[in-house]
């Protein structure tokens, strides 16, 4: 999970990664506070976990669209033939079925996504 915080001289965002979910499990790892170095003006603090906050993974929703728009095309290429050459609608509402599916991936990396961020920040 990608965490920032601001810097304390020039303000801008520090970023820094971390196996940890939750803000306690990181806070008995690293104590209350941690020491990080601003790329922009080199200047190294310490600052407190509590004003560290998760954002959104820009990485977790490339991944989750590249699923959804790659996947949903190539599930309708394979499956194209299949369904006009069946007449009964039960059995196309079927093979419709799987287009479904990179939509249900996407949203589903997206939520934990979303959750993780929340789940860090809240608490």
């Amino acid at each position: 999970m990608k965490l920032y915080t601001k810097c304390s001289t020039c303000m801008t965002d520090i970023s820094l990664w971390t196996w940890y979910s939750d803000r306690i499990d990181f806070k008995k790892s690293n104590k209350d506070f941690i020491n990080l170095t601003c790329k922009k003006c080199k200047q190294t603090d310490r600052y407190n976990i509590d004003n560290v906050k998760a954002k959104e993974s820009n990485t977790a929703q490339i991944i989750a669209l590249s699923i959804f728009l790659i996947g949903t095309p190539v599930l309708l290429i394979f499956l194209w033939d299949y369904i006009f050459k069946i007449n009964n609608i039960y059995a196309i509402l079927i093979l419709i079925l799987p287009l479904i599916v990179p939509s249900l991936i996407y949203s589903i990396i997206i939520k934990n996504d979303r959750q993780r961020v929340r789940l860090f920040n809240v608490s």
